[in-house]
């Protein structure tokens, strides 16, 4: 949601009813379907068209020490547009969906159902517990894993020339052989769906293409050169009603995070895996110190190959 719908819904309580009578009708007007499906979100079969192998460019340093530590790093959301270099404004950013009176109806009756007295919930009330709820659900719950489908990205080579590109067997992924601190989550694979026009859909509870649009589409320009693939880590025992108790800080984390950009990204996740899933290490006659990175790959008998 922009920053002015935001401050309009803080702060003009009583247009609450009038704005989401017409706020449906107002994207639909402006916004066509995207012709292509959204990734699904589907953790009965989490990982849609995921190749054999998978490919990370990173820094020499950043590189040596992942594959020292084996571990491989998964990033808060909100890490994203805080990189100047990704020059993406609409990433990971929640102007990309909406509310609406349906968002609300399901919601309310998942209340209600769940607790009967709260019958008369105002829709203000149902607004913030779903802000809340999803918000800090998708900022504080959930980590990335950005990946490339080739080795011979010239466009991510020219960006990354003096360091090195990580290739993995993808069952590292598929078959969960990561080590992460607790063992109650769950890992989405999908390619990045790359769109002309990006577009807002409504949070539905019973529906995840509103989470597809925020995490798996991004601009086709400049993007999609990267040829992205990104896993998606979600925590399944993070609740934030349960972890930031008292509403008012609930509101103030939510509205610093949502109209001032305040927020600070959480702790990267690094699980460690055993380092037989890198099947080779790439790099060019650029790289900053090939003595370096060679002998670290012989040490840990690690093939690779010089572009």
């Amino acid at each position: 949601m922009t920053q002015d719908e935001l401050k309009l819904l803080f702060k003009k309580e009583d247009q609450f009813p009038f704005y989401f009578e017409g706020i449906a009708r107002i994207y639909e007007r402006k916004h066509q379907p995207y012709s292509n499906p959204l990734p699904p979100i589907d953790f009965n079969e989490p990982f849609q068209q995921i190749p054999n192998k998978l490919y990370k460019y990173i820094d020499l340093n950043g590189g040596l020490s992942s594959i020292t530590h084996g571990n491989i790093q998964f990033s808060d959301p909100l890490s994203f547009w805080k990189l100047e270099k990704l020059d993406d404004p609409t990433e990971f950013w929640f102007d990309k969906l909406y509310m609406d009176n349906d968002s609300l109806n399901q919601m309310n009756d998942i209340i209600v159902q769940e607790y009967p007295d709260y019958r008369q919930l105002h829709k203000i009330e149902i607004f913030l517990f779903i802000l809340h709820n999803h918000v800090l659900n998708l900022t504080k719950r959930n980590k990335v894993l950005c990946l490339a489908k080739t080795y011979l990205n010239h466009e991510l080579w020219k960006e990354n020339s003096t360091g090195i590109c990580i290739e993995y067997d993808t069952s590292l992924f598929v078959n969960n052989h990561l080590k992460f601190e607790t063992d109650k989550y769950k890992l989405i694979g999908n390619p990045i769906l790359y769109v002309d026009k990006l577009v807002k859909y409504p949070i539905r509870i019973n529906d995840d293409r509103w989470l597809s649009n925020l995490i798996f589409v991004k601009n086709t320009i400049p993007f999609s050169r990267e040829d992205e693939y990104r896993i998606l880590f979600t925590e399944l025992n993070y609740y934030p009603i349960q972890h930031i108790g008292r509403p008012k800080d609930r509101i103030k984390i939510t509205g610093d995070m949502l109209l001032d950009k305040k927020t600070n990204p959480t702790i990267p996740l690094r699980p460690k895996f055993d380092l037989s899933f890198i099947t080779k290490v790439y790099y060019k006659k650029t790289v900053q110190d090939e003595s370096k990175l060679l002998a670290k790959l012989e040490k840990l008998n690690i093939p690779w190959k010089k572009l």
